[in-house]
């Protein structure tokens, strides 16, 4: 399995916009990326101006299918409109225990 944390600052004011962005992009990948075993969007609830993505892939191959969708690369390219990209953290991460459940 390969995995992802991104942590993600949203700018002043656009709040509801990277909410959007996010239920869009999820939707669409759960739809049509069967590789994509864990998709998920979170905004703090002590800065409503931080959000979290918690990726998991069934593989490398699955992983670098997603990053050349087109839904993929349309959010990444609305992400300097929405956020302070200054402030993005990316990290593969290694998984030690665990689980996802279907919600």
């Amino acid at each position: 399995m390969v995995s992802m944390v991104v942590r993600l600052k949203i700018q002043p004011g656009k709040e509801a916009e990277a909410d959007e962005a996010a239920r869009t992009t999820a939707a669409t990948v759960k739809a049509s990326e069967p590789g994509v075993v864990t998709y998920v969007f979170f905004r703090s609830r002590q800065d409503p101006t931080e959000m979290t993505i918690i990726e998991g892939y069934k593989d490398q191959a699955a992983f670098d299918a997603h990053m050349k969708q087109p839904h993929v690369l349309q959010f990444m390219a609305r992400m300097p409109q929405i956020f302070d990209m200054a402030a993005v953290k990316a990290g593969s991460q290694d998984r030690v225990a665990g689980f996802t459940r279907e919600s």
